[in-house]
């Protein structure tokens, strides 16, 4: 007879335990306790994984006699109060003149949790009236993944608008993008590596004498681009990194008279690429603040890419903000129009389309193709 077991985890700000229990007798039949993996790639979750197969492995438990296994809410609960959230896909579902209704009451928006701390959301509504295919439902949630190519140059100074202008008095230059060249899919990571490549080839990247990725922290991304263009000058998006600092110490300090020095005194820090100085001052305030913990990992790993003085003196652009506007062309103004809905292959058709016409290259494929699917 197959022993029936339940399994319990709590999260806790220090530790992740978890028990096992028989079913049958109410006989504990063993506990675990491992640290909290707060600043682990996986988050929290990988302490999880290890508590239960240190508790399988330790007391022989098969998987095939684990009933059920409860989570407690505290990792939860906690993530809430602290706002140290992911984005929640919210799903609503009805027929017909149903929609209005479930859609008023489903699609909630963003949450304000506290000040400038929000639970973020993003809603789809799912037509009930027909039986849905696993397939229809999954391609409701993917990512687009763009890539933008360029060639940065200088902006004369009778050129510049006025925001270049102040941006030039902080940075001595202002560059900006030419020749932008757009590609895009949805697709796993490692499918769009490909694209990455030959997108690259397609304009000459693997032959350029100098070439720079400006990218935000994802880890998928820095493999692609350390796999594919090893010899390119990686640097971790400005912003990006500058809000990080922005939410640490927001969080850190509730009294804006040492909120703003902090603040000034780090971000200065970072602008000089001195990263060794702005993980020392996370570590300093790690105790009370959660961000500042979890910044730990994620300033360590980009080190390297955050030396923003040697970057400027090379005369790089350190922002994405190409990129984040191919971002809102591509998508925003184009996928996520009012009422718009889209299956996977439509998605993807129209998006290269549009990354097409952004490239300046329409005309140029209109001569090759008698007839096109999609409008831009």
């Amino acid at each position: 007879m197959i022993r029936k077991t339940r399994l319990g985890i709590d999260v806790g700000g220090t530790f992740t335990k978890a028990v096992a229990i028989d079913i049958s007798t109410g006989e504990l039949l063993g506990k675990m306790t491992v640290p909290t993996t707060h600043n682990a790639d996986n988050g929290v979750a990988e302490g999880i994984v290890l508590a239960l197969k240190n508790l399988m492995e330790t007391y022989s438990i098969q998987k095939s006699e684990i009933e059920l296994i409860s989570h407690s809410t505290t990792q939860a609960v906690n993530a809430l109060l602290e706002g140290d959230t992911a984005k929640v896909g919210i799903i609503g579902m009805g027929v017909g003149l149903e929609k209005s209704n479930v859609v008023k009451r489903t699609n909630i928006k963003n949450i304000e949790l506290s000040s400038n701390k929000y639970l973020h959301t993003c809603f789809r509504f799912l037509d009930t009236s027909k039986y849905l295919e696993k397939e229809e439902v999954e391609e409701d949630w993917r990512d687009m993944k763009i890539v933008c190519w360029y060639e940065g140059e200088l902006v004369p100074n009778r050129q510049r608008s006025v925001r270049q202008k102040k941006k030039a008095q902080r940075e001595g230059t202002v560059f900006r993008a030419k020749n932008k060249q757009y590609a895009c899919d949805i697709a796993e990571a490692e499918q769009f590596g490909k694209l990455l490549w030959a997108s690259g080839c397609s304009v000459f990247a693997d032959r350029a004498q100098e070439l720079v990725f400006v990218c935000d922290g994802a880890t998928w991304i820095w493999k692609l681009v350390s796999h594919y263009y090893p010899n390119a000058v990686q640097i971790v998006d400005w912003y990006h990194a500058e809000e990080h600092l922005e939410r640490i110490a927001e969080e850190a300090f509730s009294d804006l008279g040492e909120r703003q020095p902090w603040l000034e005194k780090i971000t200065e820090a970072l602008w000089q690429g001195n990263v060794e100085c702005v993980i020392d001052a996370c570590q300093r305030i790690s105790k009370k603040s959660v961000l500042a913990k979890q910044a730990l990992t994620y300033f360590n790993n980009n080190k390297e890419r955050m030396r923003y003085a040697q970057f400027r003196t090379a005369e790089y652009l350190i922002g994405s903000g190409v990129i984040e506007s191919g971002c809102k062309q591509i998508v925003s103004r184009r996928l996520k129009l009012p009422g718009a809905q889209w299956n996977l292959d439509g998605a993807i058709l129209t998006a290269k389309a549009r990354c097409v016409w952004l490239s300046g290259r329409w005309q140029e494929l209109l001569s090759k193709r008698s007839h096109l699917p999609l409008a831009i």
